[in-house]
């Protein structure tokens, strides 16, 4: 990317007064605000390089097809507070999703389902299937940090007092979220949000994963 390399140097002797990090956050803002500087140099250099590539759709991309539907029914349960569905809805969906290349993905979840079939606390077989989809996602964790859990699924979690703030954190955020204030809103919000994701046309389809 040579324009790119370019702004980005110029960005850098722009900001050699404040340090490295100072130029890596311009050129961050340039993309994300799409300035003059990006639009001038970044965006040309994208296109011509889009143009020079091959499209390969990697053989995975069919179970993740398959899955969605699933993973969308396990959420909004989830959002129903239907934890045993919610747990059912993650079995099926790690059913579909098999080979190496998903594995991360398999261990996220493996340990969503698990977390779910936990809080299904009077639901017959739910504490057997936390332990069971906890152990799965461990094992298929390779290289992410849900391997390095521990302990034993329906164990109460103990939070530092920097947890319990970033848990008030997120709680305040959540009920003061228009979008996410009730279910019927979040059904809306999230409807929108995939049919975007479906769009072929760009502007919507960037629409749909920045909202």
């Amino acid at each position: 990317m040579t324009k790119t390399v370019s702004a980005a140097n110029s960005t850098r002797h722009n900001g050699a007064a404040t340090g490295e990090g100072h130029s890596i956050h311009a050129l961050a803002r340039s993309a994300l605000d799409r300035d003059q500087m990006w639009q001038q140099d970044a965006e040309p250099d994208i296109v011509e390089r889009r143009s020079e590539c091959v499209k390969q759709v990697p053989d995975y991309v069919g179970m993740l097809a398959a899955s969605a539907e699933y993973e969308v029914n396990a959420w909004q349960a989830a959002w129903q507070e239907d934890w045993d569905t919610a747990s059912r809805g993650a079995v099926q969906v790690l059913d579909l999703l098999t080979g190496e290349e998903l594995r991360p993905y398999q261990a996220m979840w493996a340990y969503l389902g698990s977390a779910c079939a936990r809080l299904a606390t009077d639901a017959p077989g739910a504490t057997a299937r936390a332990e069971q989809l906890l152990e799965r996602a461990r094992k298929a964790a390779f290289g992410t940090w849900l391997q390095e859990i521990e302990g034993r699924a329906v164990a109460s979690p103990e939070l530092d007092a920097l947890d319990t703030e970033a848990v008030e954190a997120v709680a305040k955020v959540y009920l003061s979220s228009p979008k996410l204030r009730t279910a019927a809103k979040f059904n809306t919000f999230a409807n929108e949000m995939l049919a975007n994701l479906r769009e072929q046309y760009s502007a919507k389809y960037e629409a749909g994963w920045s909202r």
